[in-house]
């Protein structure tokens, strides 16, 4: 399984570079750059210290999976600047950010308590 999530992180970076080298880049372009920095980063550290993390530190772990929850306003972007042909993300297009970033507030307060 270590070598498959190694093996998508290295096409997402792959992926990443193509697209940086991109003359022009539109707003779906610049989505989709943020999202596989993110992708490649989170399936590499996956790879490499989900068994670290699972066993030492609960906390940390569940942070760690609460990052899956970013996949979908990512994919909402990426799908709404093209078919929309929008041109800049206006702030209220940030509010699908909002359920990981509460569900991590709730994790820091659980871990308080």
């Amino acid at each position: 399984m270590k070598y498959i999530l190694l093996i998508a992180s290295f096409n997402a970076l792959f992926y990443l570079l193509l697209l940086i080298q991109k003359k022009s880049k539109a707003l779906h372009d610049r989505i989709l750059i943020y999202w596989l920095s993110y992708l490649g980063l989170y399936t590499g550290s996956y790879a490499f210290y989900s068994h670290y993390l699972f066993s030492e530190y609960p906390l940390l772990s569940s942070g760690f999976i609460s990052l899956l929850m970013l996949h979908g306003p990512f994919l909402y972007l990426y799908i709404s600047s093209l078919v929309f042909h929008k041109t800049r993300l206006r702030k209220r297009d940030l509010v699908h950010f909002a359920p990981f970033l509460l569900f991590n507030l709730y994790l820091l307060y659980a871990y308080i308590i």
